[in-house]
């Protein structure tokens, strides 16, 4: 005869798995890193040495996110997914120069969820300077799939592919521009923003996520919530 302990302990490790199949995509710069001076002092050079003068500043680079990144660019005359030898240089450069800080609290979150969700990074960066960073962080052990611009720049082609492929009961994505806000809505993805990244609070209430948090704590807080029946 079961114990009422060993019952509740076995009750409690199916709900833990049924959690796992549950999935938290996170973007990376922004979300997870303080990445936004780092990738701007980048790409800058970058932008001067192809003579692509219609991002001058800080705040038009931030502007960019208001759509996909690729596609806000290809739009102002510069085809980075169309030129090889360009994204390359980009890459390259990201993986030489990006040593962004991790954003306080995010590891502890990430760490939180990992024993209850399944985790994933989905970003415009590359896969080579993403996994360097968590693995000098400790963290890339979390993330079941790490998926970056090397093989598809659009964002909302990528997060598809990521839920064919793992396939679980319900996606949310995590992200900090209004751009990701709008790929996820086309693959019927929901989202939550967050304020402490490249765009502020009235960009993203613009795009209409599902919330919008204002701390790692209270992100923590509504990722559980939008798992909870």
């Amino acid at each position: 005869m079961q114990t009422t302990s060993t019952q509740s302990s076995r009750a409690k490790n199916a709900k833990s798995k049924a959690g796992l199949n549950n999935l938290v995509i996170f973007d990376f710069d922004g979300v997870l890193f303080d990445a936004f001076d780092n990738v701007w002092r980048t790409l800058q050079p970058i932008f001067r040495r192809h003579n692509f003068r219609r991002i001058r500043t800080p705040q038009e680079f931030r502007n960019l996110f208001d759509q996909n990144f690729y596609a806000a660019t290809e739009k102002r005359g510069l085809d980075i997914c169309h030129t090889p030898a360009l994204k390359k240089e980009i890459a390259n450069a990201m993986t030489r120069e990006y040593h962004p800080p991790l954003h306080h609290g995010m590891a502890s979150i990430v760490r939180q969820l990992s024993t209850k969700y399944t985790l994933a990074v989905e970003s415009s960066n590359f896969e080579r300077a993403m996994k360097r960073m968590l693995r000098k962080h400790g963290m890339l052990r979390f993330f079941t799939a790490i998926a970056g611009a090397d093989r598809q720049a659009y964002k909302g082609t990528r997060m598809r592919t990521l839920v064919h492929t793992l396939k679980p009961a319900q996606t949310l994505f995590v992200t900090d521009t209004a751009g990701d806000v709008v790929d996820a809505r086309k693959a019927g993805i929901p989202t939550i923003g967050v304020t402490w990244g490249y765009q502020s609070y009235h960009q993203l209430k613009k795009a209409k996520p599902l919330s919008i948090a204002r701390t790692p704590q209270q992100l923590l807080k509504k990722i559980r919530a939008f798992f909870t029946p």
